[in-house]
């Protein structure tokens, strides 16, 4: 896109505008949530980067994050704003598991002849990063090597520890 020339309004209305940028986005973090919303086990919330649909779901001691779509038919995982439960498609009850893997297939065996973990289907896992209290959150790109702490430059320590330095 041009630097603000004649045109910029109308690079502005652009699809392929819109859509390369929405891509280069992606790639940065982008503040997802709250650590309190994921105090227990299989907590859950939905969230978005670049208008694609995510969710961060505590496993334990863990947070993990994947784009909200099912890797058989494309059906959201998540489909309320935040809860509870295995990470499992309302449309076939696919379930996945902390790394995004599908373990639980309904009649995996007659349908493709092989247990689930031998049809090797992953939900898109998401880059994760915590500051204090806040998640943020990026897809992986081999050209994204920035860190949080980087990204937030002289705000990090005031965020990480939830005051502003005096």
């Amino acid at each position: 896109m041009a630097a603000f020339g004649a045109t910029w309004a109308q690079e502005l209305l652009d699809p392929g505008v819109f859509r390369a940028e929405q891509e280069r986005l992606a790639h940065a973090w982008t503040f997802l949530g709250l650590t309190r919303d994921l105090a227990h086990d299989g907590d859950w919330f939905r969230a978005s980067i670049a208008t694609r649909s995510v969710f961060v779901q505590r496993f334990g001691p863990e947070l993990r994050g994947f784009e909200n779509v099912c890797a058989h038919r494309g059906y959201p995982i998540r489909r309320a704003e935040k809860g509870n439960g295995p990470a499992q498609c309302g449309f076939h009850h696919w379930q996945y598991n902390r790394e995004g893997w599908a373990v639980g297939i309904p009649i995996c065996t007659l349908a493709y002849g092989k247990a689930p973990h031998d049809v090797a289907a992953r939900l898109q896992p998401i880059e994760l990063a915590t500051c204090g209290s806040l998640i943020f959150g990026r897809f992986p790109h081999d050209n994204a090597t920035e860190t949080l702490e980087s990204h937030l430059g002289e705000a990090y320590p005031i965020v990480e520890i939830g005051r502003a330095h005096v």
